[in-house]
């Protein structure tokens, strides 16, 4: 049977669909994967529209993207498949990001997405003991130790993440893959975007054991160990806009 992976990604220079989908719903995307395994062949979407709940003004909008993904999960031979998982609560994180009803200049309400003063703090207090404890936790679920995992898949909501997770784990940089300057943060959707570009690079091949770690701040993260299957990838993500060419006065 075939496993299948499609995604289309689109950067946040681009108007999105009126869809949301907050920060913690990103380690959904590993729950997903566990219930399609459980109950045969499934389909899990994932998409995010954050730019539609920014403040162009505030900075904070200058690393959230727009996306969305997909994937389908069947059965597979002995051996295949998810190996092990890790998932642990994060709600000490709670307040990093919220949102906040606000009046806009046409008196009209809007929702936007905020980061508290101390979110900087917050994640990097609690990034690697967070990246070491699912991961750790599902390599030992799986019977197996990291030096055994073929290519990590980290979510990549900052330029450095995948950086310090890495560190964290004492791996090579060269068994993960980042795609934040492609995306910037995409929230739920960066495991997929991440796993589809080291699949269509060549990255990750059949029967390589994959290890996939995301976190949804104030809520929950996790980690699975899979070993890849013959994975069937959906047409590539449609190039996003340039930036903005930023002019210099003075």
């Amino acid at each position: 049977m075939y496993q299948t992976l499609a995604l289309n990604s689109i950067t946040y220079y681009q108007k999105p669909q009126p869809e949301l989908s907050v920060a913690q719903a990103i380690v959904k995307l590993l729950e997903g994967l566990g219930v399609t395994h459980a109950f045969g062949v499934s389909g899990v979407v994932m998409s995010t529209a954050y730019t539609r709940f920014t403040d162009e003004e505030d900075p904070f909008s200058w690393w959230l993207g727009d996306g969305a993904g997909a994937f389908l999960v069947s059965s597979q031979p002995e051996g295949q498949g998810i190996l092990g998982s890790k998932f642990i609560n994060t709600a000490e994180t709670c307040g990093t990001f919220f949102t906040e009803l606000t009046i806009d200049a046409q008196k009209k309400p809007r929702l936007l997405i905020r980061a508290s003063k101390g979110a900087g703090r917050q994640l990097g207090d609690t990034t690697v003991s967070y990246v070491r404890e699912c991961c750790q936790g599902a390599t030992a679920d799986a019977n197996v130790t990291l030096a055994q995992i073929d290519f990590f898949i980290f979510n990549t909501p900052t330029a450095w993440y995948t950086e310090v997770c890495t560190h964290a784990l004492a791996i090579d940089p060269t068994r993960t893959i980042n795609v934040n300057p492609l995306y910037a943060n995409i929230g739920p959707v960066l495991p997929l975007a991440n796993l589809y570009h080291a699949a269509a690079s060549g990255k990750i091949r059949e029967n390589d054991r994959v290890l996939v770690y995301t976190i949804g701040s104030v809520s929950n993260a996790g980690a699975v160990v899979m070993r890849w299957g013959d994975v069937a990838l959906g047409a590539a993500p449609a190039p996003g806009l340039p930036a903005p060419t930023l002019v210099s006065i003075g």
